[in-house]
C-alpha cells in the first residue's frame, strides 16, 4: 500500500528526497511497517555521516561511564545523571551542539 509522503514536497534541488511506503502485516497483532528510503546529495550525505559518528561517540561515551561507575561504586547512573552529564559535556564540547537534542 502506498501512501503520500507525510513529511512534504520534495521538488527542490537541495531537498532530500525521500520515497515513502507503508506495509501491512497481520500476525495475531496488526504490525505497520513503514520504510523510508533516503537520497541525499553528497553534501546531506555527509552531514548525515557527521551527525551519525557524534550520535556514536556519545553513546558509546555513556555505556563507558555506566560501566566505570558501576565497577569502581557498585552503583547504577540514572538516566537523569546522565542527562547532567551530557549537558556538561555539550559545555565542554561545542561539537555536540551540533546535532539536534532529540536524535
Amino acid at each position: 500500500m502506498n501512501c503520500p509522503s507525510p513529511i512534504g514536497d520534495f521538488s527542490g534541488e537541495a531537498a532530500l528526497q525521500v520515497a515513502y511506503t507503508e506495509t501491512r502485516y497481520t500476525i495475531g497483532v496488526n504490525t505497520i511497517c513503514i520504510k523510508y528510503r533516503l537520497y541525499p546529495t553528497k553534501s546531506q550525505e555527509s552531514l548525515l555521516n557527521d551527525t551519525l559518528a557524534v550520535c556514536r561517540e556519545v553513546y558509546n561515551s555513556m555505556v563507558i561511564e555506566r560501566t566505570a561507575i558501576y565497577e569502581a561504586q557498585n552503583k547504577s547512573l540514572t538516566r537523569n545523571d546522565q542527562n547532567k552529564n551530557l549537558t556538561a559535556w555539550k559545555k565542554k564540547f561545542p561539537e555536540l551542539g551540533t546535532v539536534h537534542s532529540q536524535v
